[in-house]
């Protein structure tokens, strides 16, 4: 009797995880059945049903072969892990793959291939950047490729990022789907395709005047030997330092209103000096109530907020005024590059009684290796 009741449960469970496995292959049957009919609707639901199918029906199949090795029955074992290698199986085949590719792409459903890309091993689109071009007998080609999903924003290549000399090779006025027509500039941002594509660069030869200050971007055709009009800058607070490529090296001083093409071209971008004198801070103490007789700590800040580093910095604050005695008033930096904030402290103040009531000018005077002098005055009241 025993015999017949361990033989009736055995047959029992082989007969419920035959069942549950047919269940995960019913639905991987649907999934096929829609991708071959092109409906990538239902192919991405019932593929998502069958991903939770097969979670719950694989942990049954380990629970089955951990209990038929503890009561070390072999027929249970063997057939739970036939069940849990047929659940392995229900993935998405190249075959499928590229039926599914095929379908998202000829209803122009951008979600159905952001979905392939999160769960096919065989779909990564590629973006191919191509660059070939020849001077003066030498060919030189560069290639580079991405594979993101569907869709994302790519931000395509400029001269900069290619590190292209102008000189040699000329302008970048573009990638293109051919050859010799652009359809994208550079520095533009499009769309991850469907499908493997590749860009290529297109040059022309000329010469860019670039700059954020202004907003100025313009391109002049010309050839080598051709004399171009220089465009003339200015900027209250700036100074203009002239035109450089920093990919050639050429430069154009700030004086020149005409240059005379080399090579292929250049890419020029303007270079501005600024030194911004932001704050000076007085510690804990407030700069229209400052006491007499009393150590107060000054800190200026400054910012560089041109587009060159300035060298060789000296600070210095003083005053006219005969109640104010600054100490520690001078201070040097080797360098503030572009873009950096600096802050020079360690001065102190100290007003005589005869500052009180009166509001004194605190004058700070920045120069650099050049000469070139940077200055502002702060106002502070004293009780």
């Amino acid at each position: 009797m025993k015999k017949i009741l361990t033989f009736v449960m055995v047959s029992a469970l082989c007969v419920t995880m035959l069942t549950a496995a047919s269940s995960a292959e019913k639905l991987y049957n649907d999934f096929k059945t829609a991708v071959d009919n092109g409906d990538t609707t239902t192919a991405m639901k019932k593929y998502s049903e069958l991903e939770s199918r097969v979670d719950k029906e694989r942990s049954s199949a380990i629970s089955s072969i951990e209990k038929a090795v503890s009561k070390n029955n072999s027929e249970l074992y063997y057939s739970s892990l036939t069940d849990l290698r047929n659940l392995n199986s229900y993935k998405i085949t190249k075959d499928l793959n590229d039926k599914f590719l095929a379908a998202a792409i000829n209803s122009d459903d951008s979600t159905a291939t952001k979905w392939l890309y999160d769960n096919s091993q065989y779909y990564e689109p590629k973006l191919t950047f191509s660059f070939s071009n020849s001077s003066r007998g030498i060919v030189r080609e560069y290639s580079s490729a991405i594979s993101t999903k569907p869709g994302t924003e790519i931000t395509l290549p400029t001269s900069s990022d290619l590190g292209i000399n102008t000189l040699l090779n000329g302008q970048l006025a573009g990638w293109g789907i051919t050859k010799d027509k652009v359809t994208y500039k550079p520095g533009e941002t499009i769309a991850m395709p469907n499908t493997d594509q590749t860009l290529y660069a297109i040059f022309t030869n000329g010469v860019t005047f670039k700059d954020d200050v202004s907003g100025l971007d313009t391109f002049i055709t010309a050839e080598s030997g051709d004399e171009i009009t220089v465009p003339a800058l200015e900027n209250d607070g700036m100074i203009f330092e002239g035109w450089y490529d920093s990919n050639s090296g050429l430069y154009i001083s700030p004086t020149e209103d005409s240059w005379t093409v080399k090579g292929s071209g250049a890419s020029f971008s303007a270079l501005w000096k600024a030194l911004d004198i932001q704050t000076l801070s007085t510690g804990a103490y407030s700069t229209t109530a400052l006491p007499t007789q009393t150590q107060i700590p000054l800190t200026v800040t400054i910012k560089n907020s041109g587009s060159e580093n300035i060298s060789g910095v000296k600070y210095e604050l003083y005053t006219d005024d005969p109640n104010i005695t600054l100490i520690d008033n001078t201070a040097y930096s080797r360098v503030v590059r572009s873009g950096a904030s600096v802050e020079f402290g360690g001065i102190k103040l100290v007003a005589a009684a005869g500052a009180a009531g009166k509001t004194i000018p605190i004058n700070v005077r920045i120069t650099d290796d050049s000469n070139t002098v940077f200055s502002t005055t702060f106002n502070v009241t004293f009780k």
